[in-house]
């Protein structure tokens, strides 16, 4: 995707696979020699011919054309990270890749799943929680996969079937699976079907089908899920909005680009994080964001971002994030400052499906 949002920064990747990164720095998440933080955009010099990028709460990694997933910042792999202006190159032969607060998952080139980082809840899928060495171990029990979403501390994937399986932390029904036991290994499937994207936000998850439908489950306190109350759902439910393209999901808000080009949000408005004009929690979608031509989204645990045919905006709280040059809050979108970096131009089209891994002999 061409926009990446995390817990106090952004990033975002240009058509010549440039990165470039704004914000809070104190653990390297930028890909800086220094750590200060920085409202505009700067390039992240080691990272080149990058396809892919996203952003947890206190990393961000790149996916390039070789497919080798290079990391930088606080990568949660047992106490390893990669500051001071270097990557740390954490997996090969890597597909695509999702992000969460201190883990991550991906899918590899032959459609299995690899997640890294912590698993004090389950969230790599290995069957066991506590520490995991290194290289990831493959997540066992799933079919080929094609996507896959990280949350705080749980993981789920989408395979090339349409069919959803979540795992990690549950006291939210965040998994799905209509309990609120943890797992630490993919149980049953969440009972959709023909589903092509999937999000996880802090504690909740949703699901875009192929028709523009959208479902979501987990934590519902400040309205996340968009379904017009706060109750929490152990199981996806149907939300009311219909023509979406694309999820982008934050600690405890939510937003969906439709065909039309149009960014909706809603959940918790603390901070401006809707970017509605002010601080109201919408329990579902309502109006659209006054931004046109959207093309893409992102969403971080206080901000977010889109990226529109005049360029990126951003808006919510800002330690500078926002990228707009201060660490003034903005409830409403305003517009990135590129002094260093590359315009991101269109996002990267999404990657075909891996293929399905053959039937075991």
């Amino acid at each position: 995707m061409g926009l990446a949002a995390g817990g106090g920064h952004s990033c975002a990747l240009s058509a010549d696979g440039t990165v470039a990164c704004w914000g809070l720095n104190g653990v390297g998440q930028l890909g800086l020699k220094r750590t200060r933080a920085h409202p505009t955009p700067e390039t992240v010099r080691f990272v080149r011919g990058a396809v892919l990028i996203d952003a947890g709460t206190y990393f961000s990694c790149a996916l390039d054309r070789h497919d080798v997933l290079r990391c930088w910042g606080e990568l949660g792999l047992n106490g390893r990270g990669a500051r001071g202006g270097t990557g740390l190159e954490v997996l090969h032969g890597v597909h695509s890749f999702a992000l969460g607060a201190d883990h991550g998952c991906a899918v590899t080139v032959v459609g299995q799943v690899r997640c890294f980082g912590s698993n004090v809840r389950g969230q790599l899928g290995v069957g066991r929680i506590g520490v995991v060495e290194q290289p990831a171990p493959t997540v066992a029990g799933l079919p080929g996969v094609r996507q896959v979403s990280s949350g705080a501390a749980h993981s789920c994937a989408l395979g090339v079937d349409g069919r959803v399986w979540c795992w990690g932390f549950n006291a939210h029904g965040q998994l799905g699976d209509g309990t609120r036991d943890d797992r630490n290994a993919p149980g049953a499937d969440l009972g959709l079907s023909d589903v092509v994207q999937i999000a996880s936000g802090g504690h909740h998850s949703c699901a875009l089908t192929r028709a523009g439908t959208l479902h979501c489950w987990g934590r519902n306190d400040a309205g996340q899920l968009g379904l017009g109350d706060d109750a929490d759902r152990t199981r996806p439910e149907r939300v009311p909005l219909d023509a979406v393209v694309e999820l982008a999901l934050g600690a405890s808000h939510s937003c969906a680009r439709t065909r039309h080009g149009q960014a909706h949000c809603w959940g918790l408005g603390e901070g401006g994080r809707l970017g509605y004009g002010d601080e109201a929690d919408r329990p579902a979608p309502g109006a659209a964001l006054e931004l046109t031509a959207v093309l893409a989204l992102a969403a971080g645990d206080m901000h977010g971002c889109a990226l529109t045919e005049a360029g990126p905006w951003c808006w919510g709280v800002n330690d500078g994030q926002l990228g707009d040059g201060t660490f003034e809050p903005r409830l409403r979108p305003v517009p990135v400052a590129w002094p260093t970096a590359p315009h991101p131009g269109a996002p990267t089209p999404p990657p075909t499906p891996p293929p399905t891994p053959p039937p075991p002999r």
